[in-house]
């Protein structure tokens, strides 16, 4: 959710105070800078590779860094995904950036639980699969030929 109400602050006014955001009782603390930044500051830095949580890692951008000064400090785009970019991605509807990132993530737990048993790929992802022998499955009729 906060990639797409970043997005559209990011996207619609760019360069405006994100304090509003920042001051927002559910923003996770980890995605404040802790000092005032515009919208795409803010945004750049929930996102980007060298600022944003490990747990995000699927959607991490190379986008630059927080300028050196300023007040509210702005983002300098400085990798290859420019913040405007990653705004116009997330910030819009229907079908926003997080919806194309999302069956990556889909495919790969679907991948880990396929055989319905724990394995490698299923204790990696941390999948709880230790019921799955109470699940009946009805078999697929077979067709005529």
């Amino acid at each position: 959710m906060f990639g797409e109400i970043g997005g559209y602050h990011a996207r619609l006014a760019p360069t405006e105070n994100a304090a509003a955001l920042q001051a927002f009782p559910l923003l996770p603390d980890v995605f404040d800078p802790g000092l005032p930044v515009t919208n795409r500051a803010l945004l750049g830095h929930a996102f980007d590779r060298d600022t944003s949580p490990d747990d995000l890692r699927l959607l991490h951008v190379n986008a630059g860094g927080l300028a050196a000064a300023g007040s509210p400090r702005e983002w300098v785009d400085g990798g290859v995904t420019p913040v405007a970019r990653l705004a116009r991605m997330l910030g819009r509807e229907p079908g926003n950036g997080v919806e194309w990132y999302f069956p990556r993530r889909l495919t790969i737990d679907t991948n880990g639980a396929d055989q319905m048993r724990m394995n490698d790929v299923a204790r990696f992802l941390g999948l709880r699969l230790e019921h799955t022998e109470e699940i009946n499955v009805r078999s697929t009729p077979s067709r005529p030929t």
